[in-house]
């Protein structure tokens, strides 16, 4: 499911894409990649304490795949751009740098620390959430 998830963002389907990672994240907690994937989806709905709630536990995992890694530090830049630590994320995209992540990949979030403030790539194509 969090492949066909994945290819729902590539293609720019988020709603479709959040909807598969909170039935991934509902049947499996721990699953590394739905977590950032909401986390993601949080601090756009600027729920910084959400966000941090589902990533936090993926922190204190002692290792770490690539693939992972990767996917932990572009969902910290989002977090820490929604609570205005634009250096705090500059620092995430920075470890992405040291490990040779895909330029597109550093230029992107690069270019998302440098838009603060602006919509977000998902935002853009999503209706404001209701309240709970």
């Amino acid at each position: 499911m969090y492949d066909l998830a994945s290819t729902y963002q590539a293609q720019e389907r988020i709603d479709e894409m959040l909807h598969l990672a909170r039935r991934i994240h509902a049947r499996y907690p721990n699953y590394f990649f739905a977590r950032t994937m909401l986390a993601i989806d949080h601090a756009f709905a600027g729920e910084i304490d959400e966000a941090r709630a589902l990533l936090d536990p993926l922190l204190a995992r002692k290792k770490l795949r690539v693939s992972e890694f990767r996917a932990l530090c572009s969902a910290e830049v989002e977090v820490e751009l929604a609570a205005g630590k634009p250096d705090i994320a500059r620092s995430w995209v920075g470890f992405l740098e040291k490990i040779g992540t895909e330029s597109e990949t550093v230029k992107d979030l690069t270019q998302r620390i440098e838009q603060v403030g602006g919509a977000t790539r998902w935002t853009v194509r999503r209706q404001p959430r209701k309240p709970r």
